[in-house]
């Protein structure tokens, strides 16, 4: 889905973002939980990347696509390896941040272990956990092709990185990506105590794309820390690079993550919460997409599996890695090749009166690197040189220590340079030189800048400057400058012009005291939204910086620059009489104010003002003050409408006459054609125009675009009588139907659909013409209308046959007179004629042709003694519920000759539930001279000789698990399947993971011919149990024992496979109740011998419901609470309310007891007619009552 995806992510970001204060926090509680930032970069990045909508919109088709097609048929997933190049970008401003290359590889190996399924605390409490069939190796080559190791070790001045993908970049203290088509890239840094890692989906910025992990939740060694310590944080974020969501769906039940094998839930699990439940559902809290603790995690699900590896299929977002050559080692160009590889120290800022050089040389040559010469200069000038020694392997490198040096303030290029390696010449001298640039500064201090903390940090920026010289810049995170004294102004600026949204920034010195802080929405300067300012004194005793408001209470009259610290809480109302009065206030500022009539401090009365006018349509009951707002409705009846919503044109006679119009505003059209344009709006109406233009193509009217989706719009157009082309156009180039929203359109005339659409590309026309005189102008034509008086393309003329308009079907046919078909009336020979009727006639002929009509000279008469032989005939083989990698009876026949093709006609059935295919089955083919041959088969390896696999024999539509009848021939010309004697016919199940199926295959054996002088050797008795009813010649194998037992269905000890009876037969062993729902149930009984019971009402298995009987009627005198089943016992007394002392009459002492209760309204004893209340209706129905007998 289109533009309109952006909007819908970035709603569902935002509940994702706010998923975890909506939903219980589930788990144990932690000093520290696990924060992944990755559904937050994506609400940045589409923040940042308004086209990053669609390209998702087309991942995630792309990706549902391949979901349904794997798990329709699970045999289908690729088998192939998916082997991701991954180059780490180490980022370190200490030497623990500079992690070591056993902790990286650590995490390498956890990747490997997690996504292979190979890791060591694995269960089987989810059996749906998968291998992913993904695993990863270090680049072992760069974009270049150059070797290396695929860890990058880069210093930075940054203390701290943010989430605004800085450490990505080598201008903002980073590390630029390496192509995002051929390398994963993992970024390890400091990102602040609390956030472990965060990834960028698949659909994002080549130049941002890949994982960010925080150098202390990397691997599960060295500065791996609990509870994040077992590298399973790279294994969450390598699962979002791969395009899964956390598994809660980021919402409440119902939420989803795009998988359907992993059960529903309100949100992330901490610690490691087993049996947690939530949505009615266990809660998967092993699942590395969830938020539980390292040592908690250890699967994914084949669900997840199959939605990372759309990725790599073709067309899939991530599918260029698969053929990517970062783990190709490189391959030396050179014999001896030594490169200056970078330097390390002096870089970007120092903040010191000296510097400790450090280099790095690296062995790009064939030969092992032994001995280096080194020199170094500062500005150009040489100024200093050494002989290196060591042992470097090709793509090998180390850092070297320099002396000491200590250059002047100011600008310097530092660079050194490499020569004779191994006392010979360097066969590539282009990189035998590294250079860096740096600013000494050895008079100012060590400065940190923080700036972040808000909920859009991507939109910050700021500068430092010193009189109008930029000393440090950057954006949301941490840098540390070497700044020296003075007033500094600091910038910050906000992109999108809102405001810093909670974000702050503070500079500290090297022992952490803080030296300023404050926000863009407080700045001293500035607009506060979009720009802003601030003049800060760093190592200086005064920059003039003060409170320089007269009117505040800490006025500061030597003050000469607003630090924003002016204090009026001294400033208030003093009058004890004013509705405001501030007790606490010495300075009155003249804000005293009175309740105005509505009672509002200071008010204008306008919170009680309204209309009072009953007559107006809006009048407001409540108004104390007449505002002067009253209105009245329109003849429209609209309140204070100007007649707009009824008016239109009221003459039927018109060609846009509006029926619904009650007032006429001249705008009817008369004398014209009206042509009505109804256009229904799809999810992108801004791609929707139309135009209507005359014949020579002049645009006559147009409209659109449009604003709401699927919204009918009716465009009526009035025009001259004429034909025109009315054309609906889309600028994306997918119509409006059917991909992105149900759009389309109608154009009609007068009630009469002229055409209609919607599902087109770019766009769509359709001719119309309106008004009379339109028709067939040519004489010649045969529909020539002679009153026509313009022209609308309509003629047609006589075809061959004389029909008008025709096409000359009517008088053709088949004129060859030796054809089977010849047709003496066709004068058009329409290539049709058929000589399949000629063939032999003879009915003694074995090549006999009963269809045949016409002799063809063939005929074959038969043996004297063989008679005719039966060729190319058809073998039927029936297998029900052939289990997996099982074969069937062998079907024998006796045949000579050479099998050049199998027709095969295959009637499949899925008996078994499972997704067995069609191209599953594999035949084995059994010569006479005891050799046999396989066809088919998916994965069953044969004992025969291999012909070709279903990949090469079955057609790829028998790849399906859906019944039906299935056809091919295969051609078996080239394997010289040659015999005169029995031949046999298998078929085998060739799944071995499959639940059964049934075939039923009719085998055409092209080739082979049969006839009765070909023996079958065989048991040929009928009564025998190993009886073959295709054996011709029998051999003394019968055999009369192995197949006797019961045969009787009823007795317990039935055996179906027995064939004859042997009087074994019994028939008590197995008797009992098999009714399942009787309350004496025999799971083993086989035999029902009539005992089953049921429950009674009380619970009593065969019961009579005595033990539960009773009166149940809680009105009556002897109720029984404990019965169940009324046995009519109820006993009643007469039934007298008025009887209010229960004398047994009606007397006037009732009458005093209910004038006692009189007035009463709840919990009355009088209230004779239960209305809640003692009252007139009481008494006059004890008065109607008076002097009766209760008895």
């Amino acid at each position: 889905m289109k533009h309109i995806i952006q909007c819908l992510l970035a709603l569902l970001v935002l509940s994702f973002g706010m998923g975890s204060a909506f939903a219980q926090q589930k788990g144990d509680s932690h000093s520290r939980d696990r924060v992944c930032h990755t559904m937050g970069n994506l609400d940045r990045l589409m923040h940042e990347n308004p086209k990053m909508a669609r390209r998702m919109a087309l991942i995630e088709k792309q990706t549902e696509t391949y979901m349904r097609q794997v798990q329709a048929n699970p045999a289908q997933r690729s088998q192939l390896m998916v082997t991701i190049p991954v180059v780490f970008h180490v980022l370190y401003n200490t030497a623990a941040e500079n992690i070591s290359e056993a902790q990286v590889m650590s995490q390498l190996d956890i990747l490997n272990e997690d996504f292979r399924r190979l890791n060591a605390d694995q269960d089987n409490v989810w059996s749906q956990a998968a291998d992913t069939q993904i695993e990863f190796c270090l680049a072992s080559q760069d974009p270049n092709g150059n070797p290396t190791d695929g860890i990058l070790r880069v210093p930075t001045n940054v203390t701290s990185f943010g989430t605004n993908d800085a450490m990505k970049f080598t201008s903002q203290g980073g590390s630029d990506a390496w192509p995002a088509s051929d390398y994963m890239n993992f970024w390890v840094c400091d990102l602040g105590s609390s956030l472990l890692g965060y990834a960028q989906f698949p659909g994002g910025p080549a130049s941002t794309d890949g994982i960010v992990c925080n150098y202390t939740a990397t691997g599960n060694t060295g500065t791996a820390s609990a509870p994040f310590d077992l590298g399973r944080t790279a294994t969450h974020e390598v699962g979002h690079y791969l395009n899964l969501r956390h598994i809660w769906g980021d919402g409440g039940c119902g939420a989803s993550d795009f998988v359907e094998d992993t059960p529903d839930s309100d949100g992330p699990n901490y610690g490691c919460a087993l049996g947690s439940a939530a949505c009615g559902t266990t809660d998967m809290v092993q699942n590395y997409m969830d938020y539980s603790d390292d040592a908690c995690m250890n699967l994914f699900t084949q669900g997840q599996s199959d939605r990372m590896n759309a990725l790599f299929a073709p067309g899939g977002a991530r599918a260029s890695l698969v053929s990517s050559p970062g783990c190709t080692p490189a391959v030396p160009d050179f014999a001896l090749d030594a490169q200056a590889q970078s330097v390390i120290a002096p870089a970007s800022g120092v903040c010191a009166t000296s510097v400790i050089p450090v280099i790095r040389v690296r062995n790009n040559g064939e030969q092992t690197l032994t001995s280096l010469d080194v020199s170094y200069s500062l500005d150009g000038t040489e100024i200093g040189t050494l002989t290196w020694t060591g042992a470097l392997a090709y793509a090998e490198s180390e850092d070297v220590t320099l002396a000491d040096i200590a250059p002047a303030e100011g600008n310097h290029t530092f660079s050194f340079t490499v020569s004779n390696p191994n006392g010979g010449t360097d066969e590539n001298a282009a990189n035998d030189t590294a250079t860096s640039d740096f600013f000494m500064n050895t008079t100012g201090s060590g400065v940190t800048i923080s700036v972040g903390g808000g909920s859009w940090d991507s939109e910050i920026g700021w500068t430092l400057d010193l009189n109008g010289t930029v000393l440090a810049s950057g954006e949301a995170g941490s840098v540390t400058e070497c700044i020296p004294n003075g007033c500094f102004t600091f910038n910050m600026t906000d992109s999108y012009g809102d405001g810093w949204n909670g974000a702050t920034y503070t500079l500290t010195d090297d022992a952490g005291n803080i030296l300023a802080s404050g926000d863009l929405d407080t700045a001293q300067s500035g607009d506060g939204s979009t720009q802003g300012s601030d003049i800060l004194q760093i190592g200086v005793a005064d920059c003039g910086l003060g409170c320089t408001d007269a009117t505040a209470c800490n006025y500061d009259a030597d003050a000469t620059l607003d630090d924003g610290s002016c204090d009026f809480d001294c400033i208030g109302c003093t009058d004890p009489a004013a509705c405001n009065y501030d007790p606490t206030a010495t300075q009155d500022d003249g804000s005293c104010a009175v309740n105005d009539d509505c009672g509002v401090c200071g008010g204008d009365n306008s919170t009680c003002g309204g209309c009072t006018d009953p007559s107006a349509c809006n009048y407001d009951a409540s108004a104390v003050f007449d505002d002067g707002s009253c209105l009245a409705n329109d003849e429209c009846g609209v309140c204070g409408g100007d007649n707009s919503t009824c008016s239109g044109c009221t003459d039927p006679s018109a060609c846009n006459y509006d029926a619904t119009a009650i007032l006429d505003d001249g705008s009817c059209i008369l004398g014209g054609e009206e042509l009505t344009l109804t256009l229904l709006t799809d999810n992108y109406p801004g791609e929707t125009t139309w135009a209507v233009s005359d014949l020579n193509g002049n645009i006559v009217t147009q409209g659109g675009p449009y604003t709401e989706t699927g919204t009918e719009y009716v465009e009526q157009i009035c025009i001259d009588p004429g034909c025109y082309t009315v054309t609906i156009n889309d600028s994306f180039g997918d119509g409006m139907c059917c991909a992105y929203g149900e759009g389309g359109y109608t154009i009609s005339s007068g009630g009469t659909v002229l055409g209609a659409g919607g599902e087109f590309g770019a766009t769509e026309s359709t001719q119309v013409c309106l008004g009379s005189g339109f028709g067939c102008t040519d004489p010649e034509a045969c529909n020539y209308d002679a009153a026509a008086t313009t022209d609308d393309g309509s003629c047609l003329f006589d075809d061959t046959c004389g029909v008008c308009g025709g096409d000359n079907t009517t008088c053709s046919g088949c004129t060859d007179e030796t054809a089977c078909n010849y047709d003496a009336a066709a004068l058009i020979d329409d290539g049709s004629c058929d000589f399949s009727c000629y063939g032999c006639t003879d009915p003694e002929a074995c090549n006999y042709d009963p269809s045949a009509t016409l002799d063809d000279g063939f005929c074959e008469l038969p043996d004297p003694v063989e008679g005719c032989p039966t060729c190319d005939y058809p073998l039927n083989i029936v297998e029900t519920g052939l289990a997996a990698s099982t074969a069937g009876t062998p079907a024998l026949t006796g045949a000579s000759g050479t099998l050049s093709s199998i027709d095969v006609t295959l009637n499949f059935v899925n008996s078994g539930g499972s997704q067995s295919w069609p191209a599953d089955m594999l035949i084995e083919i059994g010569l006479p001279d005891g050799t046999c041959y396989a066809i088919g088969g998916y994965d069953v390896v044969s004992a025969c000789t291999d012909l070709g696999n279903y990949l090469a024999l079955w057609p790829a539509e028998w790849q399906t698990a859906t019944p039906g009848t299935y056809s091919t021939s295969v051609d078996l010309s080239g394997a010289g399947l040659t015999g005169t004697g029995p031949w046999s016919f298998t078929l085998v199940n060739g799944w071995t993971a499959s639940a059964g199926v049934d075939y039923d295959a009719t085998l055409t054996l092209n080739g082979l011919c049969t006839s009765d002088d070909i023996d079958i050797p065989g048991c040929t008795d009928a009564t025998a149990c190993n009886y073959n009813p295709q054996a011709t010649t029998d051999d003394g194998s019968c055999d009369f024992a192995s197949c006797s037992g019961c045969t009787d269905p009823t007795a317990c000890n039935y055996n179906p496979d027995s064939t004859s009876d042997d009087g074994s037969c019994e028939f008590t062993s197995c008797a009992g109740c098999t009714d399942a729902t009787a309350c004496n149930y025999d799971a083993g009984a086989t035999i029902d011998d009539g005992s089953c019971l049921a429950l009674d009402a009380c619970g009593v298995c065969g019961g009579d419901n005595s033990t539960c009987s009773g009166c149940t009627d809680p009105e009556a005198d002897n109720y029984d609470p404990n019965a169940l089943v009324d046995d009519g016992s109820c006993e009643f007394a007469p039934d007298c309310p008025e009887d209010l002392n229960n004398d047994g009459q009606i007397t006037v002492a009732d009458i005093l007891e209910l004038l006692a209760d009189f007035g009463c309204t709840s919990n009355c004893d009088a209230d004779l007619n239960g209305d809640g209340a003692t009252n007139v209706n009481d008494i006059l129905q004890i008065l109607a009552a008076f002097g009766s007998d209760c008895q």
